[in-house]
């Protein structure tokens, strides 16, 4: 095997590794866009406010999907982070 210069490896590493940060970022943006919507998901259950599945916190955060789009939103629970549900935000008038 012939001896390949340290930039070269240094260069494959870091390609590698910023492949690998986009292929686990983009696997969490398209399970956030799985999630279901907000009727969806408040139909399951009898409650307007359903508590989280995993922690049965009733405390809520939200954030937007995507930098560019804030009209889709995604509600997670603030006590154990796990995402609930989305929705669509109306958009605001100027």
């Amino acid at each position: 095997m012939p001896d390949l210069p340290f930039p070269v490896i240094v260069a494959t590493l870091f390609l590698f590794g910023c492949l690998t940060m986009l292929h686990v970022h983009l696997r969490q943006q398209d399970r956030l866009r799985a999630l279901p919507l907000r009727d969806t998901f408040l139909a399951g259950r009898c409650a307007t406010s359903a508590p989280c599945v995993r922690c049965a916190s009733t405390d809520k955060r939200e954030f937007g999907l995507d930098d560019g789009e804030k009209a889709q939103r995604v509600v997670a629970c603030a006590k154990c982070n796990r995402p609930m549900y989305r929705y669509h935000q109306p958009k605001q008038q100027d």
